[in-house]
């Protein structure tokens, strides 16, 4: 009686032990390596079409949302991190804001019209 629940017991260890083998998949993922603006606006430029140009590249179109909203329903430019210069005219090429700022790794920056 012994002698076959030990053997029970060794069989079901093995069956145990060698069905759970299998290969081992680790993943590691981190934070994006992006940040974000999001023009806003109080009333004069409130849904009118700006042109947003980060560091002297190309102008962005973007539409200015009042800033209650902005968090959810902006449009985001996605930039790099670190320091850039943000230029932001109307369509009559009129420089509504001009500033040097600097985003932090997966965070957003309110570019504020007046």
């Amino acid at each position: 009686m012994i002698h076959s629940l030990i053997v029970l017991l060794v069989l079901v260890t093995s069956v145990a032990a060698f069905s759970s083998c299998g290969s081992v998949a680790s993943a590691s993922y981190g934070m994006q390596d992006e940040s974000y603006l999001i023009v806003t606006a109080s009333k004069q430029y409130l849904g009118e079409t700006v042109f947003v140009s980060i560091d002297g590249d190309s102008a962005v179109q973007a539409v200015p949302i009042n800033e209650k909203h902005a968090v959810r329903k902006g449009k985001r430019i996605v930039v790099s991190p670190g320091k850039h210069t943000v230029v932001v005219t109307d369509r009559a090429g009129v420089r509504l804001y001009e500033k040097q700022i600097f985003v932090s790794t997966n965070n957003g920056k309110m570019i504020h019209l007046p």
